[in-house]
């Protein structure tokens, strides 16, 4: 009896322990409104070919994105994927995290992250012209723009030349499996456990 006992209450720690980490999934949001960027699987992707930029000219990109802050701060990593530099990344995180590019705290839950190293990355004779952000800890993330410099730091182009608001819940993607699943499994796990518990008390009675 005792043994039942003790898998039915090791089971029921470890669907609590499902669930915690299943509810604690990142979600990244495309809130711009523009075709070129959207989120695909575990990353959030700036296609630069779609965007229709002048390839020859990108030096910067920075993505400015809304996010709820935690203690442990967030960060992840940006990412550089064309066929000369295949997601070729740099660790990004808030300020403390110590990582190569630190979240500007913008005020009012927005911060932008900045890449100034893309000069001559990216050409029309590659067969893809990508950006990549990736969110590896501590908050869902709503992308809301993305500016493209050249070398001289001018303007060559934006997501907020042209974007329409947004339609809630669009582009919201969960970066791995689904939370309900795992609930609903965990839960069913604990529930048949507790029938046969209750058998072996009638059995032993």
């Amino acid at each position: 009896m005792k043994k039942f006992l003790a898998t039915v209450l090791a089971l029921s720690c470890a669907a609590v322990m499902l669930f915690s980490v299943a509810a604690a999934e990142k979600v990244m949001t495309d809130a711009t409104g523009n075709d070129a960027c959207a989120v695909d699987g575990d990353a959030y992707k700036i296609d630069l070919v779609k965007a229709g930029v002048d390839l020859t000219a990108v030096a910067k990109m920075t993505l400015t994105f809304k996010a709820v802050p935690t203690k442990e701060g967030f960060g992840g990593a940006f990412v550089v994927n064309s066929e000369a530099h295949n997601w070729e990344s740099t660790d990004w995180g808030t300020d403390g995290a110590d990582k190569e590019i630190t979240a500007v705290d913008l005020g009012d839950g927005l911060y932008s992250i900045t890449r100034d190293d893309l000069a001559g990355l990216f050409s029309a004779d590659q067969s893809y012209n990508n950006m990549a952000v990736q969110s590896w800890w501590g908050s869902d993330l709503e992308f809301t723009k993305c500016d493209v410099y050249d070398a001289s730091g001018k303007l060559i182009w934006s997501t907020a030349a042209a974007a329409p608001a947004p339609t809630p819940g669009d582009d919201k993607q969960p970066q791995t499996g689904d939370v309900m699943n795992v609930v609903v499994l965990a839960a069913l796990a604990v529930v048949a456990l507790g029938g046969v518990v209750v058998c072996a008390n009638k059995k032993n009675a």
